[in-house]
């Protein structure tokens, strides 16, 4: 927790020596953002990060914000995830899903036991992550409904160091032929994504490697194609969505697009840190 209020105050310093034009921000970005990260990481509400952080900055003399203030420029943050490119291999493998957070309704126990009574909604964030290191490298919310396969181009657009990429593994919404265009022409990678059952081959462009892999899940069978093409490190991304929910609830308390956005962008920096620094190491 100080270390999360020293490097805010260690930031807020630099930011001091920037003359720009205008009237200055009472409050930095920064010193936002830390709030942001205590708030998310003791799962409290806008008031009680409030007060939280009032209590650690007061003893370094310095002025927080009311939750008040805090609600309003948390939709304004930039957020940067933190990766560690030293731990991306020269070729990227990267793993795609997507999972749904509940912002409305009740908790699955009173539902089960004594049915629905309020409306219940989710809300859909689709992850992109590296298979060697498992940091988080993009994500995206989007609506319950957006499909899969339409969220990977703009999860690319914000993955750096894609000129590494070698592979995209995703579960069978992501093999259209589109996507499969997408990857091989203006990535020069590999999709891997399993075909259909009983799917055939088709006679359409751009489809040559659909087409294989249904011609090997007929020769072969769908259990041996995957284990020769290796689409079982794709459960690595379902690993990391676990993570994500244990350490910070599959719920979102943000109640505005803007403000449920840099909350789940927030805990993806929380666990990128994580991941770079207290992950065990094996040799």
């Amino acid at each position: 927790m100080l270390e999360i209020a020293r490097i805010a105050i260690k930031q807020m310093r630099v930011e001091k020596r920037h003359k720009a034009v205008g009237h200055p921000k009472e409050y930095a970005d920064v010193l936002i953002l830390a709030m942001v990260c205590y708030r998310e990481m003791f799962n409290l509400t806008l008031r009680a990060a409030a007060g939280f952080a009032r209590d650690i900055f007061n003893t370094f003399g310095m002025k927080t914000p009311s939750y008040v203030t805090l609600q309003r420029r948390m939709s304004k943050l930039k957020i940067n995830l933190p990766i560690d490119r030293r731990r991306l291999r020269s070729g990227i493998i990267g793993l795609v899903d997507s999972t749904g957070f509940k912002v409305a309704g009740e908790g699955e126990w009173k539902v089960r036991k004594h049915g629905s009574s309020k409306r219940r909604a989710w809300t859909k964030v689709h992850y992109l992550i590296d298979y060697s290191s498992l940091q988080i490298l993009a994500l995206m919310l989007t609506s319950d409904y957006y499909a899969d396969n339409l969220a990977v181009e703009p999860l690319l657009e914000y993955t750096p160091g894609t000129e590494k990429l070698k592979t995209i593994i995703g579960d069978g919404a992501y093999g259209t032929r589109a996507l499969y265009k997408l990857i091989e022409q203006d990535y020069q990678s590999t999709l891997i994504s399993p075909p259909w059952r009983n799917a055939k081959p088709s006679k359409l462009k751009n489809w040559e490697t659909r087409n294989q892999y249904v011609n090997d899940c007929i020769k072969f069978g769908r259990d041996v194609w995957k284990e020769n093409v290796g689409y079982h490190r794709r459960s690595l991304v379902e690993t990391n969505m676990f993570r994500i929910k244990s350490a910070f609830t599959d719920r979102l308390k943000s109640r505005t697009t803007k403000n449920q956005q840099i909350e789940i962008q927030v805990r993806a920096l929380l666990l990128n840190q994580w991941t770079n620094k207290y992950m065990p190491s094996y040799t």
